[in-house]
């Protein structure tokens, strides 16, 4: 049974500069305390949101959240909901071919009708989008016509209604987002459609994992970051390849492909008689059951099912099986350990073998085997091809569309297609190129970073391109750092100061020199922020990235930025992240925190105030902080963000009594001009007749 680590998982709300960094390890917010309202939190945090969008990439662990947030679900209970009925509905969408059967199971089902005719929640949960057998854009269109008939505008039911959908964060569609945005935000109210993406583990999540696996914890932290496979590390199911790799051989492999490779070869030693049927079995080796192992993972993938039946063929078998009599068949080639060569024949039995005595196969209830995880299948899906040396044009007709004019991939099938890409065959580099002209976003899933520089350089530019066309809105930021190679840079420069280029193939050309932390660029980002003239999201992201990547030097020249009055306070938030701490002194901050627009509720302004400057205050900080405090007279009156600074503020000024400054400066903030600053004090449960004679 695979060994289930007790990690803290993270989600981050999509577009935030935290999301920014998922190029290796995670890490929390200075100054993070569990409960803060940031742009970071674990699922217990979010469960009030009405919907939310779960996305992650493929092998950081979405399912096994989503399981737990389910599990949660069933045992929590919150205040609102008091002692009415919660029913819970999740279903798992890789397993609905049908589109009669996923309305039943879904919209027609009890658990469906009783909370309809009810007054309880329901939480309802759709995990794997991306995995749907109906098609992404489909099922996708189903839910949205479904949702809207079922639940319109102002209804009552949808006031008690928590959907989660879980999708790969590249292939999420948007247009489905637009629906659920216009079915649930149809008020003036804080956003109730959240869209999160769920962060890479922690280093010290590797190190537990590493120490619970009998490892030496620090010696393999060590050895991954010798290898530079940090964000190989901070995948849950890759992190288990390496654990198994560093456990059997001492060391890691340095490609993405061959840690996939080597580690699923190691998990076709594992052996689980439980799940033998009495057939008698042939004992095939490790390579000849990874060869099996390919070919079922091609009929599964190209023929667009999710398991294998293991029973006699009848009324049970589902649009979602293939029967196991039709996997075998035939002869495939392994290579063995010593480089030689054996031929496999391919029996039922041996079929058989494979899948109930190795650990790429798990159950999926009674006769029904399905893979260990997916990426196991994409990757051997892709190696199959390579060892049947299948032409890049044979490989073309076989993964795309066949209705599709532009011969598009099926979406599905992009995984497959990026690991194919990657695998460095002469078949695999013309695959890449005619994929580089079609869909360079595929590429960006793919072992890239192992490819050459001109390669990388390539689908940075087609990248670029695409956006530039206006075929690309956005790239997703968790892959950009394998583009780095020494010529980026440069390539990169032309197109963030070329003011003929598309806003969005800027802001992306930002975005890709902050994901390979090409410093050299703070120069050109500089410039963009600057100017006025040039839009606001292009010139947030180009503060974010000096933020990240510029000098002492570099950040003070945004230094007006926080002083200038912008419409939507979002230049003069992120100048503000940019500059603090580091930069500005405490009384150079407070003198520029002007009052904020109080019909904006959130915004990065808003955030910083609420959330990012209190973490970062010293002791000696907090005199010039209560006395801003002070300045902005009743709380009540203060606007969104600046509230919660005073709390916090009047809080660590608590926490500091023993400072003399802190002290005085507590005390004149409760007694200048009247009693009403009290209800600082009262706020946070400190006005008790002791506590009010110190401060006095």
């Amino acid at each position: 049974m695979e060994k289930k680590f007790p990690w803290l998982r993270f989600w981050c709300r999509e577009g935030s500069t935290r999301q920014a960094s998922f190029s290796d390890y995670f890490s929390l917010p200075y100054g993070y305390q569990r409960g803060d309202q940031t742009d970071v939190a674990p699922f217990e945090s979010l469960q009030r949101q009405p919907c939310l969008i779960l996305l992650g990439e493929p092998g950081m662990g979405k399912t096994s959240a989503v399981f737990q947030a389910v599990e949660d679900a069933r045992g929590g209970r919150s205040e609102e909901e008091g002692s009415l009925a919660r029913t819970i509905v999740a279903l798992k969408l890789g397993s609905y071919g049908s589109e009669d059967r996923l309305l039943r199971d879904l919209f027609e089902s009890e658990a469906f009708r009783i909370w309809e005719n009810g007054q309880g929640e329901m939480h309802l949960f759709l995990d794997a989008l991306d995995e749907c057998l109906l098609g992404r854009g489909h099922v996708s269109q189903l839910l949205g016509d479904e949702l809207e008939r079922r639940l319109p505008l102002r209804c009552e039911q949808l006031h008690r209604l928590f959907l989660r959908i879980s999708c790969r964060t590249a292939i999420w569609p948007r247009s489905l987002e637009e629906r659920l945005k216009a079915l649930w935000e149809h008020r003036e109210e804080d956003p109730r459609v959240g869209v999160y993406e769920l962060a890479p583990l922690r280093q010290e999540d590797v190190a537990q994992a590493a120490e619970m696996s009998g490892l030496d914890a620090r010696r393999f932290v060590e050895e991954v970051a010798r290898r530079q496979v940090e964000p190989l590390a901070a995948k849950p199911i890759t992190l288990r390849l390496l654990l198994n790799l560093f456990l059997s051989d001492g060391s890691l492999p340095e490609t993405e492909a061959e840690i996939y490779r080597r580690g699923c070869l190691l998990l076709c030693q594992e052996s689980n008689d439980l799940h033998r049927r009495g057939r008698g079995a042939i004992a095939l080796g490790a390579e000849e059951r990874l060869v099996v192992a390919a070919r079922i993972a091609a009929v599964t993938a190209f023929s667009n099912r999710e398991s294998v039946w293991m029973d006699v063929e009848d009324g049970r078998l589902t649009e979602a099986d293939v029967p196991l009599r039709l996997l075998a068949g035939g002869v495939e080639t392994a290579i063995l350990e010593n480089g030689m060569r054996a031929s496999v024949e391919v029996t039922e039995q041996a079929v058989e073998e494979t899948i109930t005595s190795t650990g790429l196969f798990s159950s999926l209830g009674p006769h029904r085997m399905g893979w260990a995880h997916r990426t196991y299948a994409e990757f051997l899906a892709a190696h199959h091809l390579a060892l049947h040396g299948t032409p890049a044009s044979q490989a073309s007709q076989l993964m795309a569309h066949p209705l599709d004019p532009e011969k598009k991939l099926v979406p599905q099938l992009h995984e497959t297609a990026a690991r194919f890409a990657g695998l460095q065959t002469p078949a695999s580099r013309e695959f890449f190129e005619v994929v580089l002209n079609r869909e360079p976003l595929v590429l960006l899933q793919s072992d890239i970073a192992a490819a050459t520089p001109e390669h990388r350089l390539a689908l940075a530019h087609s990248l670029l391109r695409a956006c530039d066309s206006g075929l690309l809105s956005y790239l997703p930021l968790t892959r950009l750092h394998t583009l780095r190679c020494e010529p980026l840079e440069e390539m990169l420069r032309a197109w963030i100061t070329n003011g003929a280029r598309s806003e969005d193939a800027r802001d992306a050309a930002i975005d890709i020199s902050l994901a390979c932390r090409l410093s050299g660029l703070s120069e050109e980002c500089l410039s963009v922020a600057l100017d006025k003239q040039l839009p606001m999201r292009l010139r947030r992201t180009a503060i974010a990235a000096i933020s990240q990547l510029g000098s002492p030097d570099d950040k003070a020249h945004l230094r007006p930025l926080a002083e200038a009055e912008d419409e939507d306070e979002e230049i003069k938030g992120a100048a503000l992240e940019c500059l603090w701490p580091g930069v500005l002194t405490a009384e150079e901050l407070f003198g520029r925190l002007a009052p904020g627009r109080k019909e904006i509720i959130g915004g990065t302004y808003k955030y910083f105030l609420s959330s990012n400057l209190a973490p970062h205050l010293e002791v000696a900080d907090l005199p010039v902080a209560l006395a801003w405090v002070g300045e902005r007279g009743r709380r009540g009156d203060l606007e969104f963000g600046a509230s919660e600074l005073a709390d916090e503020i009047v809080r660590l000024a608590w926490e500091h009594l023993d400072d003399e400054g802190v002290m005085l400066s507590l005390a004149q903030l409760v007694w200048q001009g009247s009693a009403q600053k009290t209800e600082y004090i009262a706020r946070l449960g400190f006005c008790r007749c002791g506590s009010v004679r110190v401060v006095g």
